[in-house]
């Protein structure tokens, strides 16, 4: 929020598959939103545009970009322990085997996160969308979201996915 930009408004959980499979993703993403859940946090899920998920997190905790980023991290942890064959908070790229990467790193000060609706320079046009946490099936094909498709998905909708994240 402009009047506290030492705060940020929300915590992003970046989930990059890197060489795993989208099922994986999904399997990740599924026990976050059980450890957000389990902590009575509030928690939307939306595609990366490209090929993982965002789970972003309202922050109103006590402290600014440090704090959000040590509270994440100890999460991302937690989801990483929980499922040591799909999931690493590694970040060199050569030790993550295989596995979908926890990217908590965004969290910080003057860094960016994808915002839900942009259009991605990628073959296809995908575009990072919302979702509701029920349509997060292995069968999800994040390509199917894209500058033809979105308009008449965002038509359709009666309620925005994102509107936790603006709850005060």
């Amino acid at each position: 929020r402009l009047d506290h930009l030492d705060r940020p408004v929300f915590v992003l959980f970046d989930l990059d598959p890197g060489s795993a499979t989208f099922t994986d993703v999904v399997t990740v993403a599924r026990k976050l939103h059980d450890e957000l859940t389990a902590e009575d946090r509030d928690a939307v899920v939306k595609t990366s545009g490209k090929t993982g998920l965002h789970v972003l997190v309202p922050w109103r905790d006590a402290g600014g970009y440090d704090e959000a980023r040590v509270w994440a991290l100890e999460v991302a942890t937690r989801v990483a322990a929980a499922l040591p064959e799909q999931a690493t908070t590694e970040i060199r790229k050569a030790k993550r085997n295989g596995r979908v990467y926890i990217d908590v790193m965004q969290n910080a000060r003057g860094h960016h996160a994808v915002p839900p609706y942009v259009l991605r320079a990628v073959p296809g046009a995908t575009v990072s969308t919302p979702l509701k946490w029920t349509e997060l099936r292995t069968d999800l094909d994040p390509k199917r979201f894209t500058l033809r498709t979105v308009p008449a998905r965002l038509a359709r909708q009666k309620h925005d996915p994102m509107a936790p994240l603006l709850k005060e």
